[in-house]
């Protein structure tokens, strides 16, 4: 009885104190002062998907597992020490939580992510919030996501500056008020002016004044949540054969003059470098877009066909081949292979299947395959038949 007591005094206490539940949420629980995550599962969900999504970028990925691992065991570790919610400690842990002592006595983790268009920089950022929040995909949904495209806050009029200085902070204080792990993506940061661009560091690296939501008294948690910065700085500097010291530096040298005035651009030193993609990997994504297209033909030809777009093992090394000779589609890594896709092979399928399911008098069961040409120069479609009325005659 005494421990009720206790509980629902401690409640009573910290209504207040407790973050509002988002509306963006459903699954969000007040209870657990944060936004539902599963800190056993991140790295293993990290891993598959960057291994499965994200092409020739190894040294990226082991750069971001080593400070992932680390940042989720720190967290770990403080939840364990400060967390534990019984009768007795009910009380003390919310009013750590009130009085804004709870919050991790260390900046976030930091990372700016540079390269070439195309290569995986916004879709990584993407898999760090799904692995964080114990999903498979980073949809709208995703409690913990936070995104800003930089490129909306692009002027450098000194009064837009300003307008845009309060409501980046507005929005952040806000998101954090929820969500003090989320994960918050600065996309296209070589846009914004200097000026903007220190108003957001001073956010998270403790110099500026305390961060609040609203009329809130209670200081907004920046020390617990990972940011990452998009860009494309350095980009043209790159090769694919560049070790990361190599890759950090060419990219450095471009951050520090683009932002040459700017008090704050240390913090931009914390650089993945993206690599640009090779042919071999154009090959790879490829096998991924032909993948996506055959999910895209199933569903809108749902009901008529049900086959499978299948292809030779040149199919890829060929389209790869294609892409890279065309110096656009190569500017637009992976892109370029997705664009090629969809623009040239769909409507290759597209004449073939057309015809097959409309002359059919039920479901088509028929593939669709994809070869090379006998003298190698061009991409075919044909119908694989996958068997013939003969074979299932009535009993």
């Amino acid at each position: 009885m005494a421990g009720a007591v206790i509980l629902f005094a401690a409640l009573a206490c910290s209504a207040s104190a407790l973050p509002s539940i988002p509306t963006y949420c459903g699954t969000w629980n007040p209870m657990e002062l944060e936004c539902p995550l599963n800190d056993d599962k991140t790295m293993a969900i990290w891993d598959d998907l960057f291994q499965s999504k994200i092409f020739g970028q190894s040294l990226a990925g082991r750069a971001i597992h080593k400070a992932l691992s680390r940042n989720v065991q720190k967290h770990v570790n403080y939840t364990k020490e400060h967390w534990n919610f019984n009768y007795e400690n009910m009380l003390s842990s919310i009013m750590t939580f009130r009085d804004g002592s709870h919050a991790l006595k260390s900046r976030p983790l930091f990372m700016h992510f540079s390269g070439p268009t195309g290569v995986g920089k916004s879709l990584t950022a993407d898999i760090v919030a799904s692995s964080m929040f114990s999903r498979y995909n980073a949809d709208k949904q995703l409690c913990g996501r936070f995104v800003l495209q930089m490129r909306a806050y692009s002027s450098r009029n000194p009064n837009h500056i300003a307008k845009y200085e309060d409501e980046i902070k507005w929005k952040v204080g806000e998101q954090l008020s929820h969500c003090p792990r989320s994960v918050l993506i600065f996309d296209e940061i070589q846009s914004i002016s200097e000026q903007l661009l220190d108003s957001i560091i001073e956010i998270f690296d403790g110099s500026g004044p305390p961060l609040s939501y609203h009329s809130s008294e209670i200081p907004v948690d920046t020390s617990s949540c990972i940011v990452i910065v998009i860009s494309d700085i350095g980009s043209t500097k790159l090769n694919p054969y560049m070790d990361r010291e190599q890759a950090k530096q060419a990219v450095q040298e471009d951050a520090d003059k683009k932002f040459i005035h700017s008090k704050k651009r240390a913090l931009l030193q914390n650089i993945v470098p993206f690599l640009p993609l090779t042919e071999e990997d154009f090959a790879s994504v490829a096998i991924k877009e032909l993948k996506r297209l055959g999910d895209t033909l199933a569903n809108e030809y749902k009901g008529v066909w049900s086959g499978k777009l299948t292809w030779s093992k040149e199919v890829p090394r060929w389209i790869a081949k294609e892409c890279w000779s065309e110096m656009t589609c190569v500017s637009d890594g992976g892109r370029g292979i997705e664009t090629y896709i969809e623009h040239e092979i769909s409507g290759l399928v597209d004449s073939k299947l057309i015809p097959e399911c409309s002359t059919s008098e039920s479901v088509s069961f028929n593939n669709i395959d994809l070869s090379i040409s006998n003298d190698g120069s061009t991409l075919v479609a044909n119908i694989d038949s996958v068997y013939s009325d003969s074979e299932f005659g009535e009993l």
